[in-house]
């Protein structure tokens, strides 16, 4: 039911992406520190943006538990980073001039 009324919305909302902005990727991550009371894993967030929006977002609860706040931060910047490679060579096999990472 959620569906059909996620569907029903106004058409007007949607992610534009910006020719002029350039091909530059922005990579963003981050973490929250054992944020599951459960069992105590982290929850990492990374974004891949370019034109201007959003090409690539996730959310995931950290297979391992870190021990401290910096490890939960570059167990979510290590995701970044391997998503960051893998959309930088899925761009260049299509033909995308690429103007570096931010």
């Amino acid at each position: 039911m959620k569906v059909v009324r996620y569907l029903l919305k106004p058409k007007d909302v949607c992610i534009v992406y910006d020719g002029l902005l350039g091909t530059q990727l922005e990579v963003y991550s981050d973490a929250d520190w054992a944020g599951n009371r459960d069992d105590r894993r982290s929850v990492s967030g990374i974004m891949l943006m370019m034109c201007g929006a959003p090409v690539m977002w996730r959310s995931t609860f950290q297979k391992t538990i870190a021990l401290s706040s910096t490890e939960a931060e570059y167990m979510a910047l290590s995701d970044c980073v391997k998503e960051c490679v893998w959309m930088r060579r899925l761009l260049k096999d299509i033909g995308v001039e690429q103007e570096g990472v931010r």
